[in-house]
């Protein structure tokens, strides 16, 4: 009595994963290999070959969510080795842009402050030193932590500016 609880046990386990598998399968095939796995009489060979069935109809599904959860740790390995380089992504031909500076005027602390052709007006916020020439060519380009700096053409020095606009 109790070897055939587990065998009944063992079967409606065996038909509760195999079901949607049944769908799919060639049902020729299954019910000759499940008629097989009936006519072993020792409960334990028998359980082995339900396991063996199962495991072929399972196995194309298993390997897919294996396959799909390599691809999950995969993209959360490379967002995580990519956190703090955000920055590094942006194109660097367009971290430089050359402006025309229409305006230009000194705040009582010596800070310059400039207007530019589209309208824009941005103000120097660092107070070194910056000697604005107004007959050359004028750049703003990104910084360090989103930051803009003021420059001109043949000079290597430039000044932090912020957008005010």
């Amino acid at each position: 009595m109790k070897i055939l609880k587990k065998s009944m046990v063992s079967l409606t386990v065996l038909v509760s994963f195999a079901a949607p598998a049944l769908a799919q399968a060639d049902t020729s095939e299954l019910s000759r290999q499940l008629t097989e796995c009936r006519s072993v009489e020792s409960a334990l060979e028998r359980l082995d070959c339900y396991d063996r069935v199962t495991r072929n109809l399972a196995a194309p599904e298993a390997r897919q969510r294996g396959e799909q959860a390599r691809e999950q740790a995969q993209q959360t390995r490379e967002r995580a080795d990519d956190f703090g380089r955000e920055h590094r992504n942006i194109d660097q031909s367009e971290g430089r842009r050359w402006v025309n500076v229409e305006e230009t005027w000194q705040n009582a602390h010596g800070l310059w402050r400039f207007r530019l052709d589209d309208g824009s007006e941005w103000h120097q916020t660092q107070s070194s030193y910056f000697a604005f020439d107004p007959d050359t060519r004028h750049f703003i380009e990104r910084g360090a932590l989103n930051s803009f700096r003021l420059g001109q053409e043949g000079s290597n020095r430039s000044v932090r500016v912020r957008r005010v606009d």
